[in-house]
């Protein structure tokens, strides 16, 4: 009985045995966790980039529809700053857009503090434009916009046409690199353009 009870006392774990398991735990919950990080910040990254996608074709949509809609303005050119003019820039390339939309109330999208801003007037005029309201949130930061016009004057034979240009990235220093995107799209206005 004895013999067995001194066997049993000799079967524990050497100083190498235990070195070893120690180190291989060590390796495997470092790997682990180099695996959880990145994991982890892949997400952030998708997630970001998605936001800023969201972010980009809404603004986009956003605007489109209601630069679609837009109208010639009157003879005195009191939104535009050009008589019968369809958009102000009347032609070529700037990152903000007057017109007169469908409610016959002048409008205005512009880049401002890396956001893209709309202004409403309470009627026809540009005098009147009210403040800024924000079509992108923070969350966005908007790099570039722009708006690229053709056909935008009453002097042409050209139906007119607004390229919007828009170079965002996400706002944060949580992830790197940080997600970027630039969109582009061209609409054409839907009233027809005839010279008066």
């Amino acid at each position: 009985m004895l013999k067995c009870l001194n066997v049993k006392m000799k079967m524990g774990f050497t100083l190498i045995e235990m070195l070893v398991a120690i180190g291989i735990f060590a390796i495997m919950t470092v790997a682990l966790t180099g695996i959880f990080i990145s994991a982890t910040q892949s997400q952030s990254h998708t997630l970001y980039t998605q936001e800023l996608m969201s972010q980009s074709s809404y603004a986009l949509e956003y605007m489109g529809r209601i630069l679609r809609m837009a109208k010639k303005d009157n003879s005195s050119g009191s939104c535009t700053g050009t008589a019968y003019a369809n958009y102000n820039p009347v032609s070529g390339t700037g990152n903000t857009i007057t017109f007169l939309d469908y409610n016959n109330k002048c409008h205005q999208f512009l880049l401002e503090s890396e956001r893209i801003k709309e202004k409403k007037s309470t009627d026809h005029t540009s005098g009147n434009l009210g403040s800024a309201i924000e079509v992108t949130s923070s969350t966005v930061k908007i790099n570039n916009l722009t708006f690229n016009v053709v056909g935008g004057s009453n002097t042409d034979n050209l139906q007119p046409k607004v390229t919007i240009l828009i170079d965002a990235e996400a706002n944060t220093k949580k992830v790197d690199p940080v997600p970027k995107i630039k969109v582009q799209t061209t609409i054409s206005q839907r009233h027809l353009d005839t010279q008066e």
